[in-house]
């Protein structure tokens, strides 16, 4: 059995961009928050009146 060489390609650009992809996806705007909220709303539920019903 010989020994096999593994390339190891995770050079700093690579982990860079994956890192900045990943930061990219995972970004909560604004927009996301009030269109949550519009949701939460929209099921008669706010966030005041389920702290009262706990």
């Amino acid at each position: 059995m010989k020994d096999e060489l593994i390339e190891n390609n995770n050079n700093d650009n690579d982990l860079k961009k994956k890192k900045k992809n990943f930061n990219d996806e995972n970004k909560v705007t604004l927009n996301d928050i009030n269109q949550l909220k519009n949701r939460v709303k929209s099921i008669g539920i706010t966030f005041n009146e389920m702290k009262t019903i706990q």
